[in-house]
């Protein structure tokens, strides 16, 4: 952001274009469709960096999507490239309002499929599945029919298939996020700390090329 300010009645921000392929552009160059965990744990770290910031400016964003998360390929920054899906926190202000989630049901916490309120806490959720779809390539519930995603999603929470061929931190980020109560702060820093852990297991560190910057330079090369 560049600038926000309130004008009258009218609150406002104005932002600047940045260039960069979308995670899904990114991924598309996998030809396994997936990400090693060293490159999908570093993703996920940047996007709960930007969802900490938005939840400290008192919103919620309420949509993780792959198309709208863009690589700055000269900052090598993952950044959130819209924000229209952003309302504020109803809890920050102390106020009893249903908010609901606005992205696709494939990443939806499953509050969502109960109906209920969505919270700071559900974006991190949702980022969570991204992140293991990122790592296997596929969750669990893709392709069950859209009422039945809700149990779908509950059964392979609960017997741990989800987290089946993932490390063992991702696991750990999903107990910390569903055992979080309304009162509870977020401790943003326990979620970053298991995703470093993931990746320097995986034996990367984070000033090294994500996997697509290498993918992408080999087609490049292929077709010059």
């Amino acid at each position: 952001m560049v600038h926000g300010a309130k004008y009258k009645s009218y609150i406002y921000f104005a932002t600047r274009f940045r260039h960069g392929p979308s995670l899904n552009d990114c991924w598309a160059s996998m030809p396994e469709g997936k990400f090693t965990p060293g490159t999908a744990a570093r993703v996920v770290y940047s996007i709960s960096k930007a969802l900490e910031w938005v939840h400290q400016l008192g919103y919620l964003l309420r949509r993780i999507d792959p198309n709208v998360i863009k690589f700055d390929a000269t900052t090598r920054q993952i950044y959130l490239s819209d924000l229209s899906s952003v309302r504020l926190d109803p809890r920050k202000l102390k106020m009893e309002i249903n908010v609901r989630w606005a992205g696709a049901p494939l990443y939806a916490p499953l509050q969502h499929h109960q109906g209920k309120s969505h919270e700071a806490k559900h974006d991190l959720e949702a980022a969570l599945y991204l992140l293991v779809e990122m790592t296997i390539g596929k969750l669990p519930w893709d392709g069950t029919p859209k009422e039945m995603i809700g149990s779908a999603k509950r059964q392979a929470a609960s017997n741990q298939t989800l987290f089946k061929d993932c490390p063992s931190q991702y696991a750990a980020i999903y107990t910390y996020i569903t055992l979080l109560n309304d009162a509870d702060r977020i401790e943003y820093s326990q979620i970053y700390s298991k995703l470093e852990e993931a990746w320097k297991a995986a034996g990367t560190d984070n000033n090294k090329p994500y996997d697509w910057e290498a993918n992408m330079k080999k087609i490049d090369e292929q077709g010059q």
